[in-house]
């Protein structure tokens, strides 16, 4: 429990209250958001019912009471379309201020020259089998994978999918990155998007199964002669 606390206190700054660490417990990435949310625009709950469940028209202007018992006043004066980004622009009127914010309403997949494509028929080629958030990286560059072995972890509607290594290699690129564990942070991606690149595994010694180098001529463990093709699996 100390851990986890250490943990949330890590992301928000300070020390998270009880109630906060229940719904760290239960549900953490959501648990995040409502604080950084509650952080940044204060408490919503202070609302009037029709405007928490329906929101409010632009051009109407209604006040409402925080819970410190004081008056405001609140307009929307304009909301803007949802641009690539999937941010609509809302300028809205608090009291005697004008303030604008740009509100995430929709999540968009990585596209334009970000967005590259696995190539179907490459074994090494390693993509998303469906649209879905990447939430773990099991693998960095240079590290070796076997046939079968878990490299990554896709969410789709709060289910964990894995996602294996088509083939033995080594991991050359990789694409997309996520680490949900440490940043609470996910990262959409579209199906068929090469998430991890791989390379052929390194050959090995036959006479002490050491890894060789591409271009050696020695093996670096036992110094064996490996210039030919008879010394080498």
């Amino acid at each position: 429990m100390k851990e986890v606390e250490a943990e949330l206190a890590g992301h928000i700054g300070r020390t998270p209250t009880e109630n906060e660490m229940v719904n760290y417990l239960n549900h953490p990435g959501d648990a995040l958001k409502l604080i950084k949310n509650l952080e940044k625009y204060g408490d919503p709950n202070v609302l009037p019912d029709d405007i928490w469940f329906e929101g409010l028209q632009t051009g109407l202007e209604r006040d409402f009471v925080t819970s410190d018992g004081k008056v405001h006043t609140i307009k929307i004066m304009r909301v803007g379309k949802v641009d690539r980004h999937g941010k609509r622009r809302v300028r809205y009127k608090l009291d005697y201020e004008v303030f604008v914010e740009d509100i995430k309403v929709k999540e968009v997949a990585v596209t334009g020259p970000r967005l590259e494509m696995a190539d179907t028929k490459n074994p090494y080629h390693i993509a998303a089998p469906f649209d879905s958030d990447l939430w773990l990286v099991h693998k960095k560059e240079g590290d070796a994978v076997k046939a079968g072995e878990e490299v990554l972890n896709l969410s789709l509607m709060k289910t964990e999918y894995a996602v294996t290594s088509p083939v033995d290699g080594l991991v050359k690129r990789v694409v997309v990155f996520a680490d949900y564990k440490a940043d609470k942070k996910m990262v959409p991606v579209k199906k068929a998007a090469l998430l991890m690149e791989l390379a052929p595994p390194r050959e090995r010694c036959k006479n002490c199964d050491a890894e060789i180098e591409e271009g050696y001529k020695f093996c670096p463990a036992c110094g064996s002669n490996i210039a030919g093709a008879k010394n080498l699996n």
